[in-house]
């Protein structure tokens, strides 16, 4: 499987402003987030995000006095840079609010997971307090398993 989805056609793409996308790169990240454990749309979604970041650090770096000086119809040149840059733009804030809501998800997890740890870790005090091995074993595996979870979500 590896070497399917490393060594597919190796195709480079223009997509815009002469930035190159190059099949093998992108299939790397496909593959990382497989190992990952994550599925083929979430890897999707990321390779648009990071093909729109880079696209949008392209058109920063565009330099917009050479190009005007370069085109025999300025104003058509400029109207054309600006709305790839509001194109761009356009989404990219899409993605940062899907980013900001995952994020927000991933926070309310986390946090949701700190105070079961918390009352894990407490319950296990407690026990050792009462002598109670069954308790603290438990309580024990429950604190390891919501400080995993938090882990995870903070990651």
């Amino acid at each position: 499987m590896i070497g399917n989805v490393l060594f597919e056609t190796q195709v480079t793409q223009d997509v815009s402003h002469g930035f190159l996308i190059n099949e093998l790169s992108y299939n790397v990240i496909k593959l990382h987030l497989n190992i990952a454990g994550k599925n083929i749309e979430i890897a999707n979604y990321e390779g648009e995000s990071l093909s729109t970041i880079k696209r949008l650090e392209e058109l920063t770096k565009t330099d917009v006095i050479t190009l005007l000086d370069l085109s025999t119809d300025k104003e058509q040149a400029l109207n054309k840079y600006l709305a790839d840059c509001y194109q761009e733009l356009q989404v990219g804030g899409v993605i940062s609010i899907s980013i900001k809501q995952e994020m927000s998800l991933l926070q309310t997890d986390m946090q949701s997971c700190i105070v079961d740890k918390n009352l894990s870790d407490k319950a296990y005090f407690d026990a050792i307090d009462n002598y109670d091995q069954t308790t603290m074993k438990s309580s024990l595996t429950d604190s390891i398993k919501y400080e995993n979870c938090s882990t995870e979500n903070r990651i």
